[in-house]
């Protein structure tokens, strides 16, 4: 799978990773149909947000569709389509 790197302030990469598998228990595997870029990721690309870490794939303003979910998913099933909440987390990932 394709992806577009920011590696450091103004450097942008293209790469591939690793396509994800099933999607373990309370999670969901969605594909991105749209991706909206905000302020905070322009600050990122040109340096000057301060809690950045680079490299990252920017982009957190997302439209999707749900491919599959995990054990104990029951908010959302295959075929959905929906919006990211970027804010929450589980609090175990780096997400």
């Amino acid at each position: 799978m394709k992806a577009l790197q920011l590696t450091a302030p103004k450097e942008f990469k293209a790469i591939e990773i690793e396509e994800p598998d099933h999607p373990g228990p309370g999670a969901a595997l969605i594909r991105t149909s749209r991706m909206g870029i905000c302020g905070t990721d322009v600050s990122c690309y040109l340096g000057k947000f301060p809690f950045f870490d680079y490299p990252r794939i920017p982009g957190h303003e997302l439209g999707v569709e749900v491919l599959a979910v995990g054990e104990g998913v029951d908010n959302v099933k295959p075929g959905d389509r929906c919006s990211v909440e970027p804010y929450l987390n589980c609090g175990q990932c780096c997400a």
